[in-house]
């Protein structure tokens, strides 16, 4: 893919986008880059019929979270994505993937 000289630093800093998610009565926020996927990828994550490995494209675009393990935060990867309770790896992809997506007005 070729890289775009076209944008500006401003469009770099909103490409940086933070959700909030609720897991049975918690709320964390999640900070990702809506820059790591491509219109491809979405694609093939909204795909019904198509199977994706969610935790490789979660991991790829979460720059942060506010997930601790005592006092240390829980390092964003996909081992760390595939070892957590489906529940909370459901929240936090449909807020971010909803985040995403065009509004519809």
């Amino acid at each position: 893919m070729p890289q775009l000289s076209i944008v500006k630093k401003a469009a770099a800093t909103q490409a940086r986008r933070t959700v909030r998610v609720t897991v049975e009565g918690e709320v964390f926020a999640v900070t990702y880059n809506i820059e790591g996927l491509s219109l491809a990828d979405l694609r093939q994550l909204t795909d019904a019929g198509e199977q994706t490995d969610i935790a490789r494209y979660l991991a790829r675009i979460i720059v942060e979270w506010e997930l601790f393990d005592g006092d240390e935060q829980v390092p964003v990867t996909v081992e760390t994505l595939e070892s957590m309770p489906l529940a909370l790896v459901k929240a936090i992809s449909e807020a971010v993937f909803a985040d995403i997506a065009p509004s519809k007005s």
